[in-house]
């Protein structure tokens, strides 16, 4: 975990300005997580827009006690209901 200077987000083809890919560069964060944990919750407050860089992630929502899942987010991909919810707190 932590700040990882030795990625390098020039080549991080959905930003397409100069700009952001430095900016992505001077303030991202670099996180690991295992398999299975869960990274966001329902209706939780986002301080970050997480992208995945390498691996995926499950996006799922629960109803009546069993998970309905939504779509999977790929590397250089964020997760849509995320960036709704960042653009809309």
């Amino acid at each position: 975990m932590g700040k990882d200077s030795a990625i390098d987000f020039s080549k991080f083809t959905p930003a397409r300005e100069p700009e952001l890919k430095q900016e992505i560069q001077n303030v991202g964060e670099i996180q690991s997580f295992a398999k299975g944990e869960l990274l966001i919750r329902e209706g939780q407050y986002l301080k970050v827009l997480p992208i995945v860089l390498k691996g995926s992630i499950r996006v799922f929502q629960v109803n009546e006690d069993r998970e309905i899942l939504l779509y999977y987010v790929q590397p250089q991909e964020t997760c849509v209901m995320s960036l709704d919810c960042y653009l809309n707190c």
